[in-house]
C-alpha cells in the first residue's frame, strides 16, 4: 500500500490483503494456513505458525482483511500487559493474540513478533523463525 501526502512524500507500508479463513478481530495476530487463508495464530501447535502480522480490521470468513506485516499496529490482541522493551511472541493460550512472556512448556513454539515501545503500542519486527521448546 502506498500513501502520498500533500502531494509530496510517498510512504510505502508492509501492508498485504488475505482471505480470511475464520472470523477475525481488529488486531489478531494471524499466520497463512495451506488453504491460502489467514487464521488466528497460537504458539501451542506448529499448525498454527507461524505469524505473519496483525489484522488491520475484523473480517468474517472468506472476507478480504489487511494485515500489517512491518510498523507500529494501532491495535493488538494481547495476552497480558506489555511494559516498554519488552519482546513481544506468539501467544500458546489465546489464538490470535500475543504476550510478552515466551512459552515454557514442552511441545509449545517461541516466535518473535517485535518490542513493546510502551505499555499501549508495539513495533512490529517479525522474526520467522519459530523454536520449539522442548526438555
Amino acid at each position: 500500500m502506498t500513501i502520498t501526502l500533500t502531494g509530496r512524500v510517498s510512504v510505502t507500508a508492509d501492508v498485504f490483503t488475505y482471505a480470511a479463513g475464520e472470523a477475525l478481530l481488529l488486531g489478531n495476530t494471524v499466520y497463512i494456513n495451506t488453504d491460502g487463508k489467514v487464521y488466528k495464530a497460537k504458539a501451542d501447535n506448529i499448525a498454527t505458525m507461524p505469524g505473519i502480522g496483525i489484522t488491520l480490521g475484523a473480517a468474517n470468513a472468506g472476507d478480504q482483511v489487511s494485515v500489517l506485516q512491518a510498523g507500529q499496529p494501532a491495535t493488538v490482541i494481547r495476552d497480558g500487559n506489555f511494559f516498554a522493551n519488552d519482546i513481544i511472541v506468539v501467544s500458546p493460550t489465546s489464538a490470535g493474540s500475543l504476550t510478552n512472556v515466551a512459552p515454557t512448556a514442552v511441545g509449545q513454539f517461541i516466535q518473535i513478533m517485535g518490542i513493546a515501545k510502551d505499555s499501549s503500542s508495539l513495533v512490529l519486527q517479525i522474526d520467522h523463525t519459530v523454536i520449539e521448546v522442548r526438555e
